[in-house]
This record gives C-alpha cells, sequence and structure tokens, in this order.
C-alpha cells in the first residue's frame, strides 16, 4: 500500500470513530496540519464537519485551479464504496466541494 493509500485509511477511520462518538470534525488553523487532510499528488483534501453533514474541500497545493473532473476522481478514492448518488457536489474553480451525510458513511465508508 502506498502513502496516499495509508493515509486516505488513516483520515477515514479518524472520521469514522469521530462521527461514531458524535465529534466535530474541525478544519486546521490557516497553514496547520490536520489529522483529518491530506494529499494525493498535486492536490490536498480536508475534511470537516458536524452535527449530520460531512464537507470535503479539495484544492491544488499550489493554488492553481482544481477541474470539477479532478475533484471528482479524489472525491471518489476518498470516499471508497459511498454511493455517489449521496455526496453532493459543489463544483467551484479554485477548489471542489462535496458534502455526505454521517449516517451514510457509517454504512458505506471502507477502510482498508
Amino acid at each position: 500500500m502506498d502513502a496516499e493509500a495509508r493515509r486516505r485509511d488513516e483520515v477515514a477511520g479518524r472520521i469514522l470513530d469521530f462521527v461514531r462518538r458524535g465529534e466535530a470534525i474541525k478544519l486546521p488553523e490557516l497553514g496547520a496540519e490536520s489529522e483529518f487532510c491530506g494529499t494525493i499528488g498535486r492536490l490536498r483534501y480536508c475534511f470537516d464537519g458536524e452535527e449530520d453533514l460531512l464537507h470535503l474541500a479539495i484544492e491544488g497545493l499550489d493554488g492553481g485551479d482544481v477541474t470539477p473532473s479532478e475533484g471528482r476522481e479524489v472525491a471518489a478514492y476518498l470516499l471508497r464504496e459511498v454511493p455517489p448518488g449521496l455526496v453532493w457536489f459543489r463544483p467551484g474553480r479554485f477548489s471542489q466541494h462535496f458534502y455526505c451525510g454521517h449516517d451514510d458513511l457509517l454504512v458505506s465508508l471502507r477502510v482498508g
């Protein structure tokens, strides 16, 4: 397993743990590391959420544009087994945003 897949599984495991305990998943301070962030190639992803909705933000490490297609590929890789119909997509120019209900994650999100 490569480093990106290991990180994906670590982040997914933490997300599931926090969701089960009902704890908020907070975005890091600007420039800070987070246990809910990682990288895939030239893209950085971060999860945050509270109550019943998880948010996934995907942006370029260099601050450049991220296409909707790139965003969807990363989201599909991170949210494996979560049916695409349960993930709401909000496209942007510099970043791509995805949302999913916590109940759907508990049933579908795969770790490992």
